[in-house]
């Protein structure tokens, strides 16, 4: 058998030994900005439920003078956006990431919630 015809044999491994070929690693660089990522977007989703509670127990304090129509359709617009956040929260657990358009919604919908 010539030299041109040979192919070269793998490196034989030890039995507990992973191959040079099979371990591929992802870049460090695209690790790290995703998990600096998902931390940001946990704590937006915080800040989300720290300001739905504080809403809410603003609404409803006892006491309060509002209009009793008021009131219900303000715990109508929490109710929707408290689904919303346990969406996303639920979403952040499961390891999904909001993409670019997803993430515009959510800003959109949280400035339309607070000036509200």
């Amino acid at each position: 058998m010539t030299q041109d015809l040979a192919q070269r044999m793998p490196r034989s491994t030890h039995p507990g030994e992973a191959s040079p070929q099979s371990t591929v690693l992802p870049d460090l660089r695209t690790v790290v900005d995703r998990d600096r990522r998902a931390g940001m977007e946990r704590s937006i989703e915080i800040g989300r439920w720290i300001v739905l509670i504080f809403a809410v127990v603003i609404t409803n304090w006892p006491g309060n003078s509002s209009d009793p129509r008021f009131t219900s359709s303000v715990d109508l617009i929490l109710a929707g956006w408290g689904l919303f956040n346990l969406t996303a929260t639920l979403a952040l657990i499961s390891h999904h990431l909001p993409g670019r358009t997803t993430a515009l919604l959510m800003l959109m919908l949280d400035i339309t919630v607070i000036s509200g």
